[in-house]
């Protein structure tokens, strides 16, 4: 499973699609959080 850390790196590493890549993110804190509920 991906830490948020590891979403943070990737986001950095990768500014041109940052956008993107912020919406992905988002995508997968709610599936973390939803899979902890």
């Amino acid at each position: 499973m991906l830490t948020n850390k590891t979403l943070i790196e990737l986001l950095g590493q990768n500014k041109k699609n940052y956008r993107h890549n912020l919406k992905v993110f988002i995508h997968y804190k709610i599936c973390i959080h939803n899979n902890k509920g």
